[in-house]
């Protein structure tokens, strides 16, 4: 049996960004998920007659959302230190990530990351934003949904 013609296959394939209407190269996105298992079931759900109250739970309210800046930072307006301090967490954020940084950070700073990430969000790019409160609304949204099906 021969096949049709792959070239009019190869243009009914959608591109990247068609698909998933985010560019391929050049964007962040990030995946959020909390799994929930191994005895580490929170009291709040852990029955099945619980589960009923899961739209109300929260699985990410120990998740930490880092406020950033997308303009540079004027150095007028910061203590040198604290100016060329910001700047390197940048660069660096920008090198190997802020997941990597925290880690970094914490093994040097004897766990102290999330302070000193707070103190320097200032010079943190954001490109795109949600906060805690909207990740919240859209795992309502989805748990509803499921619950509902």
């Amino acid at each position: 049996m021969k096949c049709e013609s792959q070239a009019s296959d190869a243009a009914e394939i959608p591109t990247f960004e068609e698909k998933f209407k985010y560019p391929e190269k050049g964007f962040v996105l990030t995946r959020v998920e909390r799994q929930i298992a191994g005895g580490r079931v929170p009291r709040q759900i852990g029955t099945i007659g619980k589960l009923r109250r899961l739209p109300e739970f929260n699985p990410y309210s120990r998740l930490e959302l880092l406020p950033g800046n997308s303009p540079e930072p004027v150095i007028e307006d910061y203590d040198i230190t604290e100016y060329f301090t910001g700047i390197g967490l940048r660069a660096t954020v920008d090198e190997i990530g802020v997941h990597q940084l925290r880690s970094l950070l914490n093994e040097r700073s004897r766990g102290n990351a999330s302070r000193i990430l707070r103190k320097y969000a200032a010079f943190l790019r954001c490109e795109a934003g949600i906060d805690a409160n909207q990740l919240f609304r859209r795992h309502q949204e989805s748990v509803g949904r499921q619950l509902t099906a």
